[in-house]
């Protein structure tokens, strides 16, 4: 089985490309993700970067929801993208097929509700009324 399951961020915003026009114009985005790793030896860098690509309504949404620097869980196979150069050498490479996406960042308003000495969350009187229980 080739499944690959990240979590990073990515180090650019993601590039959109269509292929083809009209309704028929299918979507596909180019990102690299970096994401930490758990052990490093001393001297080595702390996160692995690695290229994805995604297709269709996967695309769609990166295009519209993730960002430089969003956190992100990605699923997928990976790929050779093997190629000959314009000098007819053989260029080795792989890359990432992003099949499906989680946004991993908290929401802004999720964010704003603070938290009380214990570790509950305070919740507002006016979200109080509107909870079947009391």
């Amino acid at each position: 089985m080739n499944r690959l399951i990240i979590s990073g961020r990515p180090t650019d915003e993601p590039r959109v490309f269509y292929s083809g026009s009209g309704e028929e114009a299918k979507t596909i985005v180019r990102f690299t993700i970096a994401s930490n790793r758990i052990f490093k030896k001393e001297g080595e860098t702390n996160a692995d970067f690695i290229p994805c690509v995604a297709f269709g309504k996967t695309a769609k949404t990166i295009e519209t929801y993730v960002h430089k620097g969003s956190h992100i869980l990605i699923t997928g196979p990976l790929r050779n993208n093997n190629y000959e150069d314009k000098d007819g050498r053989k260029v080795y490479g792989y890359q990432m097929v992003t099949e499906t996406v989680e946004l991993l960042d908290k929401k802004k308003e999720q964010m704003e509700i603070p938290e009380d000495a214990d570790g509950y969350l305070q919740i507002p009187e006016e979200m109080l009324a509107e909870m079947p229980f009391q």
